[in-house]
């Protein structure tokens, strides 16, 4: 027992992780899809978008009350059976290859430009994908010590941001709410893409010490996660203004310009340094995500083997989003549908859930690894 409990993710491991979820190297291009619908409004039309994490969680904690020691796969087959439940949780694992896929794409396309331009796409990819798949190997409580080390290497950054407070401007971000309901609305919608990935609480939630909290933990994630979005946005507007982010494409890493300090001439290798181990987490958070799912499916295969035979799938794929602008294209035709399909899943699972008296026949694995 005591072991178990050992393996088991404190409330902190779950807060941080669960930040971790959702912030990764995306942050970056933020403020490029958010401005281009609302300008200046743009960190309102983020606070906005962030209803969506909220929901997922308040909705998701009708299946966490109901079935505390079960993951979403198993209350999904108990619900619908385990043909239909397994083809929804098959399609719920998809989503998850796609951001790794995005991931690395949007991460070999950074390093070309700003670090190792003398490296190829496939060697970029190869190594980023090498340490991915090591980390996940190892399994959850490892991945939760990460997140939690990327979480204050983000905030660190966050906080260099603060110096373009001197050299913005506050017209920037004038008329507040001047570009009209209807835009933030749209710009909140572009938002919400960004706030994806929080229905891996209800993946790893059975590997928490105490269930009692996890609700309270992932609610206060959410609201961290928000404010760091709707500063990045909001500082960017300032800095750059609406006019300049729309015509960039990473352009929060602008704002890393305006550090300066003693000695070192430039601050731009030591954030890109940092946001590449950022991208790691994200693409092992995703990559974890999607290998637990397949898991739980074919129980009689070892996850580590899994994580191995998707590697050179994700490898091939991934190097399909070398151009960066085709690679935004493509996800924001998917991203929409993967959202709509996450609530319906979510909503779906939760009323059933709540409807059934069924008892689930054993818990989730019992260790992480």
């Amino acid at each position: 027992m005591d072991k178990r409990n050992n393996e088991l993710l404190t409330q902190n491991e779950l807060l941080f992780t669960l930040i971790g979820i959702i912030i990764g190297a995306g942050i970056l291009s933020l403020p490029n899809a958010v401005v281009s619908e609302a300008k200046q409004d743009g960190w309102i039309s983020t606070i906005i978008g962030s209803i969506y994490p909220f929901y997922i969680i308040l909705v998701g904690a009708i299946i966490i009350k109901k079935y505390p020691d079960n993951s979403i796969m198993d209350v999904s087959k108990l619900c619908f059976g385990r043909v239909l439940g397994n083809l929804l949780n098959l399609l719920f694992m998809a989503q998850f290859l796609l951001y790794v896929l995005g991931v690395i794409g949007a991460a070999h396309s950074i390093l070309r430009v700003y670090a190792v331009w003398f490296m190829t796409p496939f060697k970029i990819t190869l190594v980023l994908l090498l340490v991915v798949v090591y980390i996940s190997i190892i399994g959850l409580k490892c991945i939760s010590k990460l997140n939690i080390l990327m979480f204050f290497i983000i905030l660190l950054y966050m906080i260099s941001s603060l110096t373009a407070l001197k050299v913005g401007s506050l017209l920037n971000i004038q008329p507040v709410f001047g570009a009209g309901l209807e835009k933030i609305i749209k710009g909140s919608i572009e938002t919400t893409f960004s706030y994806g990935n929080m229905e891996l609480l209800l993946l790893i939630y059975p590997f928490v010490r105490s269930k009692v909290a996890v609700v309270k933990t992932a609610l206060k994630a959410a609201v961290i996660v928000m404010v760091l979005y709707t500063w990045t946005v909001f500082i960017t507007i300032f800095y750059l203004g609406p006019d300049v982010i729309p015509k960039a494409l990473w352009p929060f890493f602008f704002v890393s310009e305006s550090v300066k300090i003693p000695v070192i001439t430039s601050f731009r290798f030591i954030a890109m340094a940092l946001w590449t181990l950022v991208i790691i987490k994200t693409a092992t958070n995703q990559y974890y995500g999607a290998t637990a799912i397949l898991n739980n499916m074919l129980k009689r295969i070892d996850r580590k083997y899994i994580c191995i035979a998707l590697a050179p799938i994700i490898l091939i794929f991934s190097l399909l989003f070398d151009n960066e602008v085709a690679r935004r294209d493509f996800f924001s035709k998917v991203m929409p549908w993967v959202t709509l399909f996450n609530i319906g899943y979510v909503t779906i699972v939760a009323v059933f859930a709540l409807i059934l008296n069924k008892k689930p026949t054993k818990p989730s694995a019992e260790y992480m690894s």
